[in-house]
């Protein structure tokens, strides 16, 4: 295990990680000053570097985090620590580079290749923003930074978010699977392609962008002022959210377990079930697809109900009934418990499949959320 400086304190270049660490052993063993380089700790090979970095690029597969604040309380150093043994260790360490640049405060960590069973762990400022870009099969995590852009983009590789707080995070996968844990805040964007997963805890800012191609996509709860979930063939599986949401899944099944807010999800084939909370409007519309609406017995909103068949439990009572068939196509239409003073509503529809409406107590739909 290495760790290096991230840099010379009169070098404007690029530095081998490699090259570093020599001229580190030959100072130490000669006690020859090098006054490019800062001291280095022969106890744990360790390099420290004054630095401040404003924006974090990398070009590798890092897993990186915050400097310990009781130990660096002026967050004026980044540190990276390369793990590995034998010939592998040395030949990644031969690949890694590193520039450090004083007037705008960019730090550049790069490597040609890393070979497998070598980590790359960088700690860095916590307000430092980052830019990561992975290529193969590696993979990146990222914990607890506090900074205002963070962006991930791996190919084949997964990515693990956790505790970030920022005002724009992004991660684009190609292959690999996204995966957050703890509370994600800011404007967040999550794209993959493929197969791959989405599987996030909680997402809490403006503006929510989540997406897969073929891959599962899971979300416990998103608290934002709009949100847009899609899918191509994905099954979406929504714990709580909150806000102006579009769902859109082609061919997957949808499932929300709580909604407050405006929501809209359409499908083409795939079927719908949504729980639709107090204070809440909902227009659910799958072509070929049943849909399943689930209410609160409290629930005041004016229902509109189309489909090749319409049920309704018994315990949900509807006034003003109104029910009409045309081209075997079932309509109705009717208040539950009344006129909403809001305007709120709930429409449903289906052009082959059934439509259901039916309720459940909102704490029944809290523990589906939580399972």
């Amino acid at each position: 295990m290495y760790f290096a400086v991230l840099r010379c304190r009169n070098c404007s270049g690029v530095c081998r990680l490699q090259d570093v660490l020599e001229l580190c052993r030959s100072a130490d063993m000669c006690r020859t000053p090098l006054p490019f380089l800062v001291p280095y700790n022969k106890a744990n090979h360790s390099v420290l570097s004054r630095v401040s970095p404003r924006r974090v690029f990398l070009h590798l597969c890092p897993s990186t985090s915050p400097l310990d604040p009781h130990t660096f309380p002026e967050a004026d150093r980044a540190i990276l620590t390369v793990h590995g043994c034998g010939e592998q260790l040395e030949r990644s360490l031969d690949h890694v580079r590193v520039h450090y640049d004083d007037q705008s405060s960019e730090l550049l960590i790069s490597a040609d290749q890393v070979d497998h069973g070598v980590s790359v762990d960088l700690a860095a400022p916590i307000n430092s923003d980052l830019f990561i870009t992975t290529r193969g099969s590696g993979d990146v995590e990222v914990k607890k930074m506090e900074c205002n852009v963070c962006k991930v983009q791996t190919e084949r590789g997964n990515c693990l978010l956790h505790s970030i707080k920022g005002h724009q995070v992004e991660v684009q996968s190609n292959g690999g699977h996204v995966t957050a844990v703890g509370t994600i805040h800011g404007n967040v964007s999550i794209k993959t392609h493929g197969d791959s997963a989405v599987d996030v805890k909680k997402l809490q800012g403006t503006s929510m962008n989540v997406s897969t191609e073929h891959g599962p996509l899971s979300v416990k709860v998103i608290y934002s002022e709009s949100s847009s979930i899609s899918s191509s063939s994905g099954r979406i599986q929504l714990g709580h959210i909150q806000g102006n949401s579009v769902v859109k899944n082609v061919h997957g099944d949808t499932v929300i377990d709580g909604s407050n807010g405006s929501l809209n999800v359409s499908s083409h084939s795939g079927a719908i079930d949504v729980y639709v909370g107090d204070d809440s409007s909902a227009n659910l519309h799958s072509h070929k697809g049943g849909v399943c609406v689930r209410v609160p017995s409290s629930l005041r909103a004016g229902v509109e109900l189309r489909g090749a068949s319409v049920e309704i439990s018994p315990e949900v009572v509807l006034s003003e009934v109104e029910t009409h068939t045309d081209h075997s196509q079932t309509t109705l239409k009717g208040y539950m418990n009344g006129a909403s003073a809001a305007g709120q509503s709930i429409q449903a529809q289906t052009d082959t499949g059934s439509v259901t409406l039916r309720t459940q107590s909102w704490f029944d739909s809290l523990k589906l959320s939580q399972e």
